[in-house]
């Protein structure tokens, strides 16, 4: 079926014996390249994609400071990169394979309409989908010995992988993959794991030696760490044990050790939509989520560049690379393990939800232990009616989530950002509850935050925002008439046509009772139709409203005694 090839290698044109700097690189292809660090390696692989054909490059990144070529390969139509990172195998436009070793020995296989090409494992094998009569058939060929290993042509019951049959290697696992339709699979023999689906569902049938597991497959599948395979919208199965939790990580993100799990959440998908549904997350962002009791939590949130080239992560030394547009940014991975403490954590709340007040402090403290200021992270925790306790409590402990991310080693534009929230909410919270000075005085402490921190966010945004807080609080303290001439004043509280507090209005129309008053300047100044605006009005029952006013916590309490002094912040 193939052939080592010794003579006219120029055919074939695929190795390139030159080599540019990473720096020349990066401007030759316009920062428009991708690729994959190799973790456990120093190894970095890139490539440019154009006209359906991939040029690739192998780095040595010992040194990031000065990254050197090691290999580069043009024109496949298909690669893949050995475990190591120092072999690839690619398919070049002539029908080609093509194996390179680190050695500079170059091996040449013809196999007619290879269609994909995988890199076995160990290294001295690679794995060749070719399509036959518009069925795949895939072999194991030992490219150094010039032989084949096994073809695998057929199920069990004799009918022949599809077109779109795809390969998925996990570690030293094999599994093919195909669509809708294809009969029961088959488990060729004890090397290889396989296959398959179900005729009426989309299922990944997968056999180990021993014992078998169910996945609900979509095509996209991740290879995170050693003995743990992940598919969409499934279960983490950890091979050695015979655990399996149900994840949903797909496209979007991969795990890093048995815990944690690193998320991008700018590669939008239904995925992430159905994970931030799965695990009760408002927002999807960006960083480390450590699993707890088959929930994600944000532990380790990371600002990445706009564009990013390529993301790695150094097992070694804990770190994230990224490479974007001739910048090197490393950050930090989240290095406990918080379980204990967040046992004790939501164990408290609980008994705070049944009337134990008397937990608060113990609260406090576990949100300030070093590497747990993570539970701060919330949209609504302290805010909304989920926690069934007094509002001097409720804005007590937002407060005191203020407190944990100012007091932070270094507080970030992440952090700063929930910090916005939280003052906002205790603001809403104290017009709520008729303590109007004490929701100016948060606002006045918000603003102030910009003389220490003036980088940190964009303060115009944040700033526009607020007038609508200031105005509720007028409303409130003076009257709705009062309240629109401060907004006019003011020129509006939209930014870019937008104001992030409108959901706000939207879900606790009760807090904003004197501005709904006026629908027609309200919808003036948002932008939201007045019939919208009175279905916010109608969406709660007459009364629910406060009659009297009731006790919050003090913003001058939230102001002493501080590490950082945030008194010196007024």
């Amino acid at each position: 079926m193939y052939r080592k090839v010794t003579f006219i290698v120029f055919l074939v044109l695929s190795i390139i014996t030159f080599s540019i700097t990473f720096e020349e690189y990066e401007k030759q292809t316009n920062y428009e390249y991708t690729g994959n660090f190799f973790d456990g390696t120093n190894i970095l692989v890139t490539h440019v994609l154009e006209n359906k054909l991939y040029d690739i490059i192998g780095w040595d990144t010992s040194d990031l400071d000065n990254i050197n070529q090691i290999y580069e390969g043009e024109s496949f139509f298909d690669y893949s990169v050995s475990k190591d990172g120092l072999k690839f195998t690619g398919i070049n436009k002539n029908g080609m394979v093509i194996v390179y070793n680190s050695e500079n020995d170059l091996n040449y296989i013809i196999l007619k309409k290879a269609a994909n090409v995988y890199f076995h494992p160990n290294g001295d094998m690679i794995i060749v989908k070719v399509i036959k009569d518009g069925k795949s058939e895939f072999y194991f060929v030992d490219y150094k010995n010039n032989e084949d290993r096994l073809v695998l042509k057929y199920s069990e019951n004799n009918k022949p992988f599809s077109s779109k049959a795809k390969m998925h290697i996990f570690n030293d696992y094999f599994i093919i993959s195909d669509y809708k339709g294809q009969e029961n699979g088959n488990k060729y023999d004890d090397n290889y794991i396989r296959y398959f689906s179900d005729p009426q569902n989309n299922y990944l049938y997968f056999k180990s030696l021993s014992d078998e597991y169910i996945f609900d497959i979509d095509e996209k599948w991740v290879y995170h760490h050693n003995n743990f395979v992940d598919a969409v919208n499934t279960v983490l199965i950890n091979l050695q044990d015979k655990t399996f939790t149900k994840i949903a990580l797909g496209n979007i993100g991969s795990f890093l050790s048995t815990n944690i799990a690193y998320i991008d959440s700018k590669k939008a998908s239904r995925v992430k939509k159905y994970f931030a549904l799965k695990h009760q997350l408002e927002e999807v962002y960006t960083g480390e989520y450590f699993l707890y009791n088959d929930r994600f939590v944000l532990v380790n949130p990371i600002d990445i560049p706009d564009q990013v080239n390529v993301h790695g992560y150094d097992s070694k030394n804990n770190k994230h690379i990224y490479l974007s547009q001739g910048n090197i940014l490393q950050v930090d991975s989240y290095d406990n393990n918080p379980y204990k403490q967040m046992d004790t954590y939501f164990n408290n709340l609980e008994l705070l939800n049944i009337g134990f007040d008397n937990v608060i402090e113990d609260i406090v403290e576990t949100m300030n232990i070093a590497g747990m200021e993570f539970l701060a992270y919330n949209e609504d925790r302290f805010f909304g009616d989920s926690l069934n306790t007094s509002y001097y409590n409720k804005t007590n402990l937002i407060l005191e989530e203020v407190k944990t991310l100012l007091n932070k080693s270094e507080t970030t534009k992440f952090d700063m950002n929930f910090v916005y929230k939280k003052i906002v909410q205790y603001s809403l919270l104290a017009n709520y509850t008729k303590n109007y000075g004490e929701a100016e005085k948060a606002v006045v402490f918000l603003k102030n935050l910009k003389t220490d921190y003036p980088n940190i966010v964009n303060w115009n945004k944040l700033f526009k925002n607020l007038v609508l807080i200031e105005a509720l609080t007028i409303s409130n303290k003076t009257g709705t008439k009062e309240a629109y001439y401060h907004i006019l004043d003011q020129d509006g509280f939209l930014y870019n046509e937008e104001n992030e507090l409108d959901t706000y209005m939207e879900e606790y129309p009760e807090i904003f009772t004197n501005l709904l008053k006026d629908k027609k300047k309200l919808s003036y100044f948002s932008g939201i139709p007045e019939d919208k605006l009175s279905s916010f009005e109608n969406s709660y029952k007459a009364g629910e409203a406060l009659e009297n006013k009731e006790d919050i916590y003090k913003f001058d309490d939230f102001l002493k005694n501080n590490k950082k002094n945030i008194n010196d912040l007024m």
